[in-house]
Formats: structure tokens, sequence, C-alpha cells
């Protein structure tokens, strides 16, 4: 797939899905953790495609020139009208998301197996 296809793979995911992740090592992650704050956040409005193009090239190269042994990703997820991107890190002990999100100061989580965010409460 061209970077082109990419984008526009993650960009109707994005919109459809209200998020796409993008795993370095290109394998589907069907349960476990993922949470982001590995990088500062950037976000574009949603119908914004150029800025989500440029981001999304921006949030792949980041990615890319990461060399840890961590499972990395590039993640997308939608609040209100704005799409949001940060490089992510799955694991499969949901109490190690949570370390995590407290440790990166992470307002939520993503549950892969049930599809949705789970919000810390203070």
């Amino acid at each position: 797939m061209n970077k082109h296809e990419l984008t526009r793979l993650a960009y109707g995911s994005t919109l459809m899905d209200d998020g796409y992740t993008l795993w370095k090592d290109d394998k589907t992650r069907l349960k476990g953790y993922v949470v982001g704050g590995l990088t500062e956040e950037s976000q574009c409005c949603i119908e914004d495609y150029a800025l989500f193009s440029k981001l999304f090239e921006k949030y792949l190269h980041k990615l890319n020139t990461r060399n840890e042994r961590k499972t990395l990703g590039m993640g997308t997820w939608v609040e209100e009208d704005r799409v949001f991107f940060d490089v992510v890190q799955h694991v499969d002990d949901e109490q190690d998301a949570i370390a995590m999100c407290v440790m990166r100061n992470e307002k939520a989580y993503f549950d892969i197996l049930e599809q949705k965010s789970v919000y810390l409460t203070k």
C-alpha cells in the first residue's frame, strides 16, 4: 500500500470508527490495551483532510524513527470535531495500562477487545 492509500485508509477509519491505529510491526491486535503519551499530541479539524495528511505523515515519521523494543503504533482518535494524533504503545495487562496512563499524565487508555476508551478517575 502506498502512502496515499495508507493515509486514505487512516482518515476513513478514523472518521468511521472514531479512531485508527497503525502498528509499527503491521500486526493486528485483537486484545490488550493502547496507551498514548509517548509524544506530544497534535490535532486538526475533522474536515481538514490536507492537515490530516500532513499530521499523519509527521506521526508516521515519529513512529518509524523510534528504536524501542516496545510494541508501538501511530494512533488517531476523534473528540468532538477534532482528530488527535499520538504515538501509542500496546500492553497486555490492564494494570500496566493504568500505571502508564498515570506516569504519562494520560486521561484514558483504549481497551481493544471491548472497543472502548477507559477514562481514569482522579
